[in-house]
């Protein structure tokens, strides 16, 4: 069979060839480098207006090109861009790029090599160092000190004594938690700033999404990212954990733990605030909340940070609008049945009372429903059970006063809100189940029971010290509805009584999502706390 004379390949197109010379030059175009140095500051020698060796300037050794020359051979190289700054570390990775130079103007071959970002060679946060990779690590003239032999990253192989400049000091730092579609600018240091969205049904929940619809856009500036005793890889920005934060939000409702609800205190400075905790301490009387008369530095209602996810505080209500409704009633007294019904309650014993994290004062507990409650309020809560009996509504406590741990007696139980943070950690993040020892799997520091945000506890639930049912004032009840966050059609009549009876004894709503959560908070407004409009009043109001 004779062969088929085969066609002469036709001449490529001047397009053509310019794509393929590209193509077979990007290799010489983008380089990767060592840093070895780099111009931080006008006093460093090789500091240059002339040669434009100015701030962020750095000697590269390519690692391909200049393996292991020495390093009066190396060239200084420009940032690509002036307008971003991202000043790399002594042996960090960048990448050298040729882009036109200033001779450009006189001749068309005039480039010079840039660098550009700094290579990810870790996925660490913090640095991205890869000391000794342009030249032979094993040559006792290049690493006479074997510094780097064995270096694993940030960290993580004990070789703290290696320089990566004249004042950085490495951190273990986890990089931010992503979800789809978000945009995510870090720094070196624990900060950020999230452009993110609602996610209600992603596998790793957040603080932020429990209300509104998916894809509401939130915008999260993050300072300061509580990180200490932390293992896990990433983290989840919290507004009561971090340090500082912006959150700008579109339908999400935020946990926050607000610094004070006493619209007195705005007018307090911060001095006079650490002078009335001082005296409080020491067991003095402390003064006026605006008797000093300054502003405050701080801003009062500002979070408080390093508090865990609070679930007894909603975001909602100023508790001074007009829209309040009407202030928690004292005036339904306790009458003299309703006194002795307390001295004749069963004895539950002493418990050590919590208010913002700080253990404030010994209290004595009696039992009702089989639970423990803080006698001071018993009479509260006795009030309101014998006003709903003579209406034909059964009130029955689910929970009262909280200690650290579960506790029990004869004829009574409750849980601890350590424990209830220990169930509720069931968030896998980074390969460990949220709050707990990645050996142990158990609250070995008793760390992220205190610090972890909400987010990471379903349901959300606060930390340990930080719950209004560790002081006594909170109590849950059964409403017969559940923990459907939807209006009802058929609410229950224990609910519609509570919702049309329990300010009128001192007591209001406090979390937006819990209508069984009710807090003693005499002079305060129905929807102080919970606002009129929030569909978990189910049209009652």
């Amino acid at each position: 069979m004779p062969r088929v004379a085969r066609s002469k390949p036709s001449n490529p197109n001047p397009q053509q060839q310019k794509a393929t010379n590209a193509q077979s030059t990007i290799g010489q175009v983008i380089e990767a480098a060592e840093v070895v140095d780099i111009i931080m500051d006008p006093s460093h020698p090789e500091w240059s207006t002339d040669q434009r060796r100015l701030m962020g300037c750095v000697l590269a050794r390519p690692l391909v090109s200049q393996f292991g020359q020495p390093i009066d051979n190396l060239q200084w190289y420009q940032p690509l861009n002036t307008n971003f700054q991202q000043p790399p570390l002594l042996g960090e990775i960048v990448l050298l790029i040729s882009a036109p130079s200033t001779s450009a103007q006189l001749k068309k071959e005039g480039s010079a090599k840039y660098y550009m970002t700094v290579v990810n060679v870790w996925n660490y946060v913090n640095h991205n160092a890869l000391p000794a990779s342009s030249y032979n690590i094993n040559a006792p003239d290049e690493n006479p000190t074997e510094n780097y032999r064995g270096f694993t990253g940030n960290s993580r192989g004990g070789f703290n004594d290696i320089p990566f400049g004249e004042t950085f000091e490495e951190k273990n730092i986890p990089r931010i938690f992503p979800y789809e579609g978000d945009i995510i600018y870090e720094g070196r240091w624990g900060q950020s700033i999230r452009f993110g969205s609602t996610v209600s049904e992603a596998a790793t929940g957040n603080s932020w999404s429990g209300d509104g619809e998916d894809g509401d856009p939130i915008t999260v500036i993050s300072n300061g990212h509580a990180t200490e005793g932390s293992d896990s890889a990433y983290h989840l920005e919290s507004v009561n954990g971090d340090a500082s934060g912006i959150w700008m939000c579109d339908g999400q409702s935020i946990p926050i733990q607000v610094a004070s609800e006493n619209a007195d205190s705005y007018a307090q400075s911060f001095a006079g605030a650490k002078e009335a905790e001082r005296l409080a301490i020491a067991g003095a009387d402390a003064p006026e909340t605006n008797t000093d008369g300054g502003a405050s530095s701080g801003g009062s209602a500002a979070a408080d940070s390093n508090k865990g996810g609070h679930a007894d505080h909603s975001s909602g209500g100023s508790g001074n609008n007009e829209d309040d409704g009407p202030a928690a009633d004292t005036t339904v007294e306790p009458d003299e049945d309703i006194q002795e019904a307390v001295e004749e309650l069963e004895d539950a014993g002493e418990f050590d009372a919590y208010r913002n994290g700080k253990f404030v004062e010994k209290i004595d507990c009696v039992v009702i429903d089989g639970k423990i409650v803080n006698k001071a309020f018993a009479d509260k809560i006795l009030s309101v059970k014998q006003a709903a009996q003579k209406d034909g509504v059964n009130i029955k406590l689910n929970s009262g006063f909280r200690p650290m741990e579960a506790a029990s007696g004869q004829g009574w139980s409750t849980s601890g809100q350590m424990t209830l943070r220990r169930k509720h950690a069931g968030t896998q993040v980074g390969g460990t189940k949220s709050g707990l020892s990645a050996a142990a799997g158990t609250y070995d520091d008793g760390f992220a029971a205190q610090k972890r945000q909400g987010g990471y506890f379903k349901p959300l639930t606060a930390g340990p010290g930080y719950s209004n049912h560790q002081n006594g004032k909170a109590f849950d009840l059964q409403t017969g509805m559940g923990r459907n966050l939807t209006p009802y059609k058929n609410t229950t009549k224990t609910y519609r009584w509570m919702v049309a009876n329990m300010h009128k004894f001192g007591f209001i709503r406090t979390v937006a999502k819990e209508r069984w959560h009710w807090e003693y908070a005499p002079g305060k407004g129905m929807f102080s706390r919970v606002p009129r409009d929030h569909g978990t009043w189910d049209n009652l109001v």
